[in-house]
């Protein structure tokens, strides 16, 4: 195994956090090239701010957009970064590496209390939501997408994980065929077979699998992991119905295993909307 290689087993662990991976950017376009959508938001959108929600490996969304671009040629965003984790070395790296970046990473933050600030309304160019959301209740999920929605983003770039992984089957099993809805739920969004939906219905059809609590700590998660999971037609069906184009989407792998464990979805605001 190469060099390069070595990072598709490696991973960073915080308590409570779960297995963050890390990866290199080449690797990670193989598996989820729709993460290029999100970096060009990041470097030629419209609006001053871009907010990572959930920041995690914030070199994935932040980082590579910036790394091997001549930055003189870009009117960068302020880039706010919130996570309930203070800053992790490897953006304190990166906040050193482009030193004329404008980055603050709010530490201590629980995204379910995260505040609309009044300058981020109609003038962000890019919400990132990745790897985050199966750590937040139904309702906390609901809720933190009608704060996305008031601050009205150019672009809102999501991953989320499946049922599918190796450890999540095991309990998506015993929890009312999980597999099989989201599955079908895949195979709507994949066709275009969208239904518009409201925040109530999208929260309705947030699944939660029920985990053991010694099974979360020995996966590093924090013993109240919500362990939610989305059906992403139905999230789609949510922001298209607050103003959002169809989207992009992938059915993908960051981690390098062979099942399909995350779907990554980008949206964009559709011109001219009130």
């Amino acid at each position: 195994m190469g060099k390069e290689d070595k990072t598709i087993t490696d991973f960073i662990l915080e308590p409570g956090s779960g297995l963050v991976y890390s990866t290199s950017k080449h690797i990670l376009l193989e598996r989820a090239p729709l993460y290029e959508e999100a970096w060009k938001a990041l470097l030629t959108g419209k609006g001053k701010y871009t907010l990572i929600l959930g920041a995690g490996p914030a070199t994935w969304e932040v980082g590579y957009a910036l790394q091997e671009q001549d930055l003189s040629g870009y009117d960068l965003p302020i880039i706010h970064l919130y996570d309930i984790s203070p800053p992790p070395q490897a953006f304190i790296d990166m906040h050193k590496a482009y030193p004329q970046v404008e980055m603050k990473y709010h530490g201590d933050t629980d995204i379910v209390d995260f505040e609309i600030q009044p300058e981020y309304i109609d003038n962000t160019r890019l919400v990132s939501l990745h790897g985050v959301l199966d750590y937040l209740t139904p309702s906390d999920i609901a809720s933190l997408f009608e704060k996305v929605i008031k601050i009205k983003p150019d672009v809102i770039s999501i991953r989320t994980c499946t049922t599918q992984g190796a450890w999540e089957s095991n309990f998506a099993n015993k929890n009312q065929d999980h597999i099989k809805k989201e599955q079908e739920s895949v195979a709507r969004l994949q066709e275009g077979v969208i239904d518009i939906v409201n925040l109530e219905e999208l929260r309705n059809s947030i699944m939660t699998l029920r985990i053991p609590r010694e099974e979360k700590i020995a996966r590093n998660l924090s013993p109240d992991y919500a362990a939610s999971y989305l059906l992403p037609d139905k999230l789609t069906g949510y922001l298209i119905g607050q103003g959002y184009e169809k989207p992009q989407s992938i059915v993908c792998d960051v981690r390098g295993t062979e099942q399909p464990t995350n779907i990554m979805i980008v949206f964009k605001l559709k011109e001219n909307t009130s």
